[in-house]
């Protein structure tokens, strides 16, 4: 267990949001790709990329946590989980507009945000769905 602000953390928690953390990073990352066809050289003109992926990554991660889908159990409930997610998803969506509009620096690039919001609903659904299968990680 870790301690943060004097409150012990389950490891398997801390071990959940890093990978969730990882995996909206690479939907991010493979929206870039698709949007420049694997165009490598398109890809790296982009100026300050990393920190606008983590900028990405850590407003979802927000939501999802103010949506309360990472104290909550639903295991059984996948319609719930993906209402959540799917308020999740919308609500980072906004929120990232928002951003966009009043500070236009933290833009990724034309066409990116579609794709990635559009990819980040399946594949954060189909990872919640098998991380509850995984046996060591079972209460």
């Amino acid at each position: 267990m870790a301690r943060l602000f004097s409150r012990y953390i389950p490891t398997k928690d801390l071990l959940f949001f890093f990978m969730e953390g990882l995996i909206i990073s690479a939907c991010v990352l493979l929206a870039i790709f698709i949007r420049f066809l694997f165009n490598y050289e398109g890809i790296l003109r982009h100026e300050h990329l990393l920190s606008k992926i983590l900028f990405f990554t850590l407003l979802c991660q927000a939501t999802i946590f103010y949506n309360d889908l990472y104290s909550s159990n639903l295991k059984e409930k996948n319609r719930l989980l993906f209402i959540k997610l799917l308020q999740s998803i919308g609500v980072a969506a906004v929120l990232l507009a928002i951003s966009y509009f009043s500070l236009p620096m933290l833009i990724i690039g034309r066409g990116i945000f579609i794709i990635a919001i559009t990819l980040l609903l399946p594949v954060l659904f189909i990872w919640r769905i098998y991380y509850q299968e995984i046996p060591f990680l079972r209460k």
